[in-house]
């Protein structure tokens, strides 16, 4: 599990929850259930501090947080990545 900060919203235009973490902007998962959305964003989480490593970037600080749970997003682009 990352100490990054999340935020998951429900898409009503894509009928799933979209997670987030803005500290790695453009990262973002779905699923049908909150839950769903971070295990997905988790992984990609993952993929995106080996790619960083390997790249030599500086990976973002954590802010250790809690997943914050909105209760609903006007819309969200399906392909949001």
């Amino acid at each position: 599990m990352h100490k990054y900060g999340l935020m998951v919203a429900w898409s009503e235009e894509d009928r799933v929850y979209i997670a987030t973490c803005p500290a790695f902007a453009g990262v973002s998962a779905f699923g049908d259930t909150p839950q769903q959305a971070i295990q997905e964003l988790n992984e990609a989480l993952d993929l995106a501090v080996e790619t960083y490593q390997a790249e030599g970037w500086a990976l973002p600080i954590p802010t250790y947080a809690t997943p914050q749970i909105a209760p609903s997003v006007a819309a969200v682009p399906s392909n949001a990545a």
